[in-house]
């Protein structure tokens, strides 16, 4: 698995490039795929097809957190939203969240959990400056937030 930790990408943040590390491969315009069947959004509850993996990953967040929705769709994002956790391209997409400060409460509270599932279970395949990038991200996360419910 480390080979696939490879190739370098960035994370637009702020208006600068934050993330130069070599965390997870480019991330792919495609959905994720998987041996489940993720291109019907209207039995599956996946986001539709073609759009990018942030927006995707909002789509999911909605059908999980709307009552209106069915429960077979809501199973489906849930589901959908675990394999998507399980890729490499969930780290940079987590880190987007979390900066966009048009993200919702619960996909605040989605991109946390990613990243703490990504640490839980590839953290041992990040190098050493992954690592050291990974941690001032994630303080730069923390403070950005601590600052923004100090004002609420």
């Amino acid at each position: 698995m480390a080979s696939s930790l490879s190739r370098p990408y960035s994370v637009p943040c702020d208006g600068e490039l934050i993330l130069e590390a070599v965390l997870a491969p480019p991330i792919s315009t495609s959905p994720p795929t998987t041996s489940h069947n993720m291109a019907n959004p209207a039995t599956s509850g996946a986001p539709v097809a073609g759009s990018s993996p942030t927006e995707q990953l909002r789509s999911c967040v909605h059908i999980i957190h709307n009552p209106r929705e069915s429960n077979e769709r809501r199973q489906g994002a849930t589901k959908w939203l675990r394999d998507f956790q399980r890729q490499g391209a969930a780290w940079a997409v987590a880190h987007q969240l979390l900066e966009d400060p048009a993200s919702s409460t619960q996909e605040l509270f989605t991109a946390a959990m990613t990243l703490h599932h990504k640490i839980c279970r590839d953290f041992g395949d990040l190098n050493t400056q992954a690592v050291v990038v990974l941690r001032d991200t994630l303080i730069k996360h923390i403070n950005r937030v601590s600052k923004v419910r100090a004002r609420v």
